[in-house]
C-alpha cells in the first residue's frame, strides 16, 4: 500500500516540481526530499503514516500541501 501511495505523489509531483524528487517511507514516516537549483535539498516529512493512511489521507492532498510548502519556502527565500 504504502509503495502505490509514494508512486501515486511522485506521479503528481513531477508535474509540478521541477528537480529530482525522492520518496522514502522509513518506519512509518514519510519522507519526501526534491533536489534543485534553488535549494540543496528541500525536505519534507509526513509521521505516522498508516494512521493517517487509514483515516483517508490522500495522495493528492499530500502532493498539494507540498507543492504550496515549496513554493512558500522558495518565494521566502528569494523574496525577503
Amino acid at each position: 500500500m504504502e509503495r502505490i501511495f509514494t508512486n501515486a505523489i511522485k506521479k503528481q509531483l513531477r508535474q509540478r516540481i521541477k528537480g529530482t524528487i525522492s520518496i522514502h517511507v522509513i518506519d512509518d514516516i514519510l519522507i519526501i526530499d526534491i533536489v534543485d537549483g534553488v535549494f540543496q535539498c528541500w525536505r519534507y516529512t509526513l509521521n505516522n503514516l498508516s494512521a493517517n493512511l487509514s483515516v483517508g489521507l490522500s495522495s493528492k492532498i499530500v502532493s498539494d500541501v507540498i507543492v504550496k510548502q515549496y513554493k512558500k519556502d522558495i518565494l521566502k527565500q528569494h523574496f525577503r
